[in-house]
């Protein structure tokens, strides 16, 4: 391969970035959702690091008595806002991360955007391990311009 040819392909690639990453994240999303999820139930903390409050006195009540956690908001009940969770392409290189549940909504309104938004770490982590290696692999796979 001249370097003519490595630079035509390497094109190829760029033109279809939008969609390697698309297929990348869609792939992925499970790490991605697993992190929010613990951060969100073990932390009860959003996506801008923010304490998402903590439970009404009734609330506490009903929590303790499923053996649920009671020291900080979960989101989590029963866990079907979780189960629900997912990540659709939402356009060119944006991405919507949201629940079927039909609590969605209302938890939106209540804890706002945030409780459905990765930290940046989370976000860094996920480029780093996931989008980056596989833009790298990409890259190698074009080859040696001496081949």
């Amino acid at each position: 391969m001249n370097l003519e040819q490595y630079i035509i392909e390497y094109q190829k690639e760029i033109e279809n970035l939008d969609k390697v990453v698309e297929k990348i994240v869609l792939s992925k999303k499970g790490w991605l959702l697993g992190e929010m999820k613990k951060r969100l139930n073990n932390q009860g903390i959003d996506g801008d690091l923010k304490k998402m409050g903590t439970y009404s006195k009734k609330a506490i009540t009903i929590r303790k008595a499923k053996g649920l956690t009671t020291s900080h908001v979960t989101l989590r009940f029963e866990g079907n806002w979780y189960k629900g969770m997912d990540i659709k392409a939402d356009g060119k290189f944006k991405f919507l991360i949201t629940s079927s549940d039909w609590k969605n909504d209302k938890l939106l309104d209540v804890y706002g955007e945030a409780i459905l938004e990765p930290t940046q770490d989370e976000l860094n982590n996920f480029v780093r391990v996931y989008i980056d290696t596989e833009i790298e692999k990409l890259i190698r796979k074009l080859g040696n311009i001496e081949s």
